[in-house]
């Protein structure tokens, strides 16, 4: 493929910057093999993370490092907004709970349909981040129960955001035409992980564990079957 690509850009006299460039190799060892993939007469550098899409990706396929990392993003857009907006003296707190979930929510969350095999520790840490922030909202100490302050703000826990969002991707996929080759591509693994429990990690296994506890794979194996039954 880098071949197509370099006679490619031969042909209609582009370039690509082989230093802006790197190669990541996704393996579960601690240091993975060299790939050794040249562009024309130069080797991409091989990196053990990269960002893709505003997405950190890792070799080894950990997501730990990618939700510490917007949970950051988000902690940094809460700060910038803080002084005018969350302040327990400031606005309204129904209108800063408003700007919450608008601003520093997709901050948090972008990319998370890509979250897979979440263990418990990785949930809490999302869970935690919107804990403190309500509490900022309200005005309230950090010991205050924050089932509570969810409660008052009417906010569910974030994770739950998580699989929304998980939803909607399924839902986006599902809507493509039917000769599309993303969608063709999750139909066929999909198939594959339910027919024959093929191990795998990514989106696949969370949504068929998300279906398993709403009890909607049958819905969605109708839809396989009948793309028309799929809703708007």
């Amino acid at each position: 493929m880098v071949d197509i690509v370099f006679s490619n850009m031969n042909e209609w006299r582009c370039d690509i910057s082989v230093k802006k460039s790197n190669v990541i190799v996704f393996s579960k060892m601690r240091n993975p093999p060299d790939a050794g993939i040249m562009y024309g007469i130069d080797f991409f550098e091989q990196t053990n993370s990269t960002v893709h899409l505003g997405i950190r990706q890792d070799s080894n396929l950990k997501i730990m490092h990618r939700i510490n990392e917007r949970c950051q993003k988000a902690k940094n857009a809460l700060f910038a907004i803080s002084a005018q907006v969350l302040h327990p003296y400031g606005l309204n707190p129904l209108v800063s709970v408003k700007l919450y979930k608008k601003i520093i929510v997709p901050i948090a969350l972008y990319g998370c349909k890509l979250w897979h095999n979440m263990s418990y520790r990785e949930i809490v840490i999302v869970n935690r981040l919107q804990h403190g922030i309500v509490k900022r909202i309200l005005g309230l100490p950090m010991r205050t129960r924050s089932d509570m302050c969810e409660s008052i703000t009417c906010c569910h826990k974030l994770y739950s955001n998580v699989v929304i969002r998980k939803w909607m991707f399924l839902h986006k996929i599902l809507s493509l035409d039917v000769h599309s080759t993303t969608r063709n591509i999750f139909v066929k693994r999909y198939m594959l992980y339910t027919s024959y429990k093929t191990v795998i990690r990514g989106f696949i296994p969370d949504i068929c564990r998300i279906l398993c506890i709403y009890g909607l794979q049958t819905f969605i194996n109708n839809v396989l079957i009948c793309p028309t039954a799929l809703p708007s």
